[in-house]
């Protein structure tokens, strides 16, 4: 953790990691060890398990660099399917909001305006928030990416933000008093059958908001900048949504005029 900025996930993943390892030699950690780890933590997803193997190589990479062991375990990343990319009605989206309690609701209607993460959301303070000038601040330890961020808000953002004045005096969406740690509840999934979306996850918020940015126009650079990631990779999933921007370059092929020419 002090060696490079780290997420809340990674962190997670982390102490989960210590609390099953603790008095393990580095140098005994091998493939057989890692799948041993996984067992323990049950059913996880391709992703998931990259994401366990991505900490424990950075882990390693720090023990190479000091000199406490002498080579890296290999581990295989697995196969990752194509992401799904969630839609959702205008119709549905107003019939989860009506069938989610208004704690949820809430945070639901600023996940999509905003496109943050569920913790960014759910352990958002007052503090991050200057309605001013419309704008959320992000710390570097609270991102995935592990960069800070600034997120402009939209009108619909700050309509929220100003609804939830006055709930808590550091909490912008509490709950009985406290930051939520779970959206993925029985209520939500009760809003989301009565909304006829059963199958969609709190993390599609997130899908659904870069989805409508690039139907909307939002070119690729300015959406990898509002969501915050590093790289292309994950902003190319929405691409094929707004081809409008080759246009200009559609007809550069010219195979009809070179056809029309031989015939001439």
């Amino acid at each position: 953790m002090r060696a490079a900025a780290r997420s809340q996930s990674d962190a997670y993943r982390l102490r989960w990691i210590s609390e099953r390892w603790r008095g393990k030699r580095l140098a005994d950690i091998d493939a057989d060890a890692f799948d041993a780890l996984l067992d323990a933590r049950g059913d996880l997803s391709a992703g998931t398990i990259n994401r366990y193997i991505a900490q424990i190589v950075a882990i390693m990479n720090v023990a190479r660099r000091r000199g406490w062991i002498d080579k890296l375990p290999i581990l295989d990343r697995r196969p990752e399917p194509p992401g799904r990319i969630a839609r959702i009605t205008v119709a549905q989206w107003h019939a989860l909001q009506d069938a989610l309690p208004t704690h949820l609701r809430q945070m639901a209607r600023f996940a999509i305006a905003t496109g943050l993460r569920r913790h960014n959301v759910t352990h958002l303070e007052w503090p991050q928030i200057d309605l001013d000038r419309a704008v959320a601040f992000v710390d570097a330890d609270e991102t995935k990416s592990g960069s800070a961020i600034g997120v402009p808000l939209s009108d619909e953002a700050v309509a929220v933000l100003r609804e939830q004045v006055g709930a808590h005096p550091v909490i912008v969406f509490p709950y009985r008093g406290k930051p939520v740690f779970k959206t993925s509840t029985r209520a939500w999934r009760h809003a989301c059958e009565a909304a006829g979306v059963p199958d969609l996850t709190w993390h599609d918020l997130r899908h659904i908001w870069a989805s409508a940015h690039m139907m909307a126009g939002t070119s690729l650079a300015e959406l990898l900048a509002l969501g915050g990631w590093k790289t292309p990779r994950m902003g190319l999933r929405y691409a094929h949504l707004s081809p409008e921007h080759l246009a200009g370059v559609a007809g550069n092929s010219r195979l009809v005029d070179v056809e029309k020419k031989r015939k001439a």
